[in-house]
Formats: C-alpha cells, structure tokens, sequence
C-alpha cells in the first residue's frame, strides 16, 4: 500500500509542475501566482519532514500514509477546482503534507517492515514503480486536457485513487507482526 501511495503522489506531483502554468491559466490565474504555490507547499513540506521526521521511530508509520494521502487528497480535490483564495490554498497546504511525508514513507516503512536483508530490491521495486507513475503522469494530464478542455477529471481521477489507497491503508498492518518472531532474520 505503501509502494502504490508513493507512486501515486509521484504520478501527480510530476504532473502539476510539468502543466503548473496551463492548470492556473485555466483557473483564471497569472504564471506568478502559479509559481508561488511551490514556495508556499515547500515550507509546508519542510516543517511536516521535521516533525514526522523526528517522530517517525515513535509512532506507527501508518499514521503517517494516513496523513500523505489526506494531503494527497486535498490537493488532488483542490486542482480539480482551482480558483483563486480557497481552493488555492488547500493546495499547496496538501501539497506541503503529502510531498513532506513523501521522503520519509520513501525511507522508514521498508526496512522496518521486512528487515535489511534484502533492502535493495524492495527500494529498487518500489523506485521503478515510482519512476514509472511519475513518466506517465504528465502524459495522463495531457490527454485528458486534450479531450476535455480541463485538468479536471485528470485531477478526480487522482483523487479517487488516493481515496481508495487510504480506506485500503486501513488494513495495512506490519507484516513482521504476523510472523513467527523465532524465524525472522532481521540483521
């Protein structure tokens, strides 16, 4: 769930800065005000990365997937509606929750969830899977511009997938806790 949510938010946040100023040119907006939203959501991002940061080895990591897609959510809904005040700004707030949690669900729920033994193929699978959502992305926004005038319904789409990733997550449950402890090799 982890692997499908961080390839999810990079289909969508490559997307927004490759159509950033199309998105709020049809939302009636200027190129600065485009611009800015990366200011705003990057210092979202770097506080939410400190804090989760620091209390990630105090807390379940699933509480943080929680949080990554309600960003993930709100921004994704706010795109669909762009326009200037409100919707603007729960952008880039979800922008900044989601892309500040974004490392670290990228970094901590792997190696606690199945060990360092074979680390480099799990980070190697869930990078391609990433990498890959993050190519198709931009072309994804593009042809639903091309058929529909608007980023809308590309925008929708990404916020019922991350919907349906976060009433999923709550199942999610540490894989290591449903083994025997004895036959577990955790180096």
């Amino acid at each position: 769930m982890c692997g499908l949510s961080l390839a999810l938010s990079g289909f969508c946040f490559t997307a927004v800065p490759f159509h950033i100023v199309s998105i709020f040119k049809l939302a009636g907006m200027s190129k600065t005000i485009a611009f800015s939203i990366f200011f705003y959501s990057s210092c979202i991002s770097i506080s939410m990365n400190l804090i989760f940061g620091y209390i990630s080895d105090k807390i379940n990591i699933k509480y943080v997937l929680y949080i990554m897609l309600t960003g993930l959510i709100i921004s994704t809904l706010s795109l669909a509606f762009l326009a200037p005040g409100f919707t603007f700004v729960t952008m880039f707030v979800g922008m900044g929750l989601s892309g500040g949690l974004f490392g670290i669900l990228t970094n901590v729920p792997f190696p606690r969830f199945y060990g360092r033994t074979h680390i480099g193929a799990i980070n190697g699978f869930i990078m391609s899977m990433m990498v890959f959502s993050s190519a198709i992305g931009p072309w994804f926004f593009s042809k639903i511009l091309d058929f529909s005038g608007s980023y809308r319904y590309a925008a929708l789409t990404c916020t019922a997938c991350a919907i349906t990733l976060l009433i999923c997550s709550f199942k999610v449950k540490n894989p290591q806790k449903s083994q025997d402890p004895v036959k577990l090799h955790i180096k």
